[in-house]
């Protein structure tokens, strides 16, 4: 079936088709307002060696000309531990009600730790944040006093990036909204199928049968299997030509 066959059956039962297209923008608009959007707020620490280990001579140097692989996997490191259970009790009696993540970049040549904190109320989102970036600095600030680091030669977590206010994520929303509305809009057409497959039922019943055993097409004037017997008929002229009239007409 072509495309102008399927919208002139449509056409034809608009009646059961017009319900289907209110409902579905209908499910859809519904569903958005059920589903709520998400909140995502993010920050991005850089971990820098102390200024001090930088120099030379015991002089203070620039920290990021000392970016070293071993901070990377330092960075590893704080991101377990501040994921760990531990640290997610700490961080629930606190108030950091948002689900979140801790990671360390993947692909890129510098110790950096992406914090992400999601929820339905932006609110949360940004006060989850501060609390897990408190949470990874304390974090790496008792790794390193647990390993003995001299005071003067520890690595913090300098704020790289941090978003002003959690960003609104409506992927998920948009998501259902389709779904339902396609879903809808299929299940609405059901019974423009039933009738239509009923009455092509129908009307292959009433349709009488051809000299050839065939039913006749209605929409066509001739007989389909005499016209394709006409076709391929070159030797009979006179019995391709008769073969176009249907059982009972008149003889020409």
């Amino acid at each position: 079936m072509s495309l102008w066959q399927l919208l002139a059956l449509f056409w034809r039962r608009w009646y059961l088709v017009v319900p289907a297209l209110v409902l579905a923008p209908s499910a859809a608009l519904g569903t958005l307002h059920v589903v709520q959007p998400t909140y995502r707020a993010e920050s991005q620490l850089l971990l820098l060696p102390s200024a001090t280990a930088s120099g030379t001579q015991g002089q203070a140097g620039n920290p990021y000309l000392n970016l070293t692989g071993g901070l990377g996997q330092t960075a590893q490191v704080i991101a377990v531990a501040a994921t760990d259970a531990k640290a997610q009790e700490t961080l629930l009696s606190q108030g950091a009600t948002a689900a979140y993540t801790v990671s360390a970049t993947v692909g890129v040549n510098a110790p950096v730790v992406v914090v992400q904190a999601t929820s339905a109320e932006p609110a949360a989102a940004k006060k989850t944040l501060t609390l897990v970036v408190a949470e990874v600095r304390s974090a790496l600030l008792n790794a390193q006093k647990a390993a003995g680091a001299p005071a003067n030669m520890l690595i913090t977590a300098a704020t790289l990036t941090q978003t002003d206010q959690p960003m609104r994520i409506t992927k998920t929303q948009v998501r259902a909204a389709l779904i339902a509305g396609i879903g809808v809009f299929v299940l609405a057409l059901v019974p423009f199928f039933v009738v239509e497959r009923a009455s092509m039922r129908r009307s292959r019943r009433r349709k009488p049968p051809s000299s050839s055993g065939h039913p006749l097409d209605e929409e066509s004037p001739f007989d389909q299997a005499a016209v394709d017997s006409w076709a391929t008929d070159a030797e009979s002229p006179h019995l391709a030509a008769s073969a176009l009239a249907r059982p009972g007409d008149p003889a020409s």
